[in-house]
């Protein structure tokens, strides 16, 4: 997978197979911008994972992928310097959906993409054989977050002071 862990705040998309042996293309695409309509190549290395979802409570299918466990790499399509990078499978129905994490291999870097899934209704009834949905926020992982200075907590565990560093009382109650 991707050498850093801010793979976990891309955009991540949820693919449920219906049918055996879906045969999928999943595409993405980097729009042409200014600078590359004037002759400048496309410089950040894209790739595509596909992992599987979070196993668990029923909610956590429906979860942005946060870890990668063995097994949870399906498929990954390598970082390439291309505006279109792509990956052809063929699929299973498993209990929890897929999960699809398009990403660029430089840090911080961000662009505009398309994500395309490309299928054939094998048996023609008309039904698509997969669905895909966005992670939603309603779905997705409660966050919270506290900035201060590391210097408010300085005191290292075992030292008498240790009690005086800043603290934080968080209550989980059920929804």
């Amino acid at each position: 997978g991707p050498a850093f862990t801010s793979w976990r705040h891309n955009y991540q998309w949820l693919l449920r197979i219906r049918k055996p042996a879906t045969r999928l293309t999943i595409d993405i695409t980097i729009p042409p911008t200014a600078s590359s309509t004037a002759g400048l190549a496309y410089v950040h290395p894209v790739g595509i994972l596909l992992l599987r979802g979070n196993a668990g409570a029923p909610a956590d299918g429906r979860r942005r992928k946060l870890t990668l466990l063995d097994g949870d790499l399906i498929a990954h399509a390598e970082p390439r310097i291309s505006r279109r990078v792509s990956l052809q499978l063929v699929l299973e129905p498993i209990d929890t959906p897929y999960v699809i994490v398009p990403y660029i291999a430089t840090p911080g870097a961000e662009s505009k993409f398309v994500l395309t899934i490309l299928s054939d209704d094998r048996d023609d009834d008309g039904k698509p054989d997969f669905s895909f949905e966005p992670v939603r926020p309603a779905t997705d992982w409660h966050r919270s977050r506290l900035q201060d200075s590391w210097s408010k907590a300085a005191v290292p565990p075992g030292d008498p002071n240790f009690n005086n560093n800043q603290q934080v009382r968080m209550q989980l109650t059920d929804s």
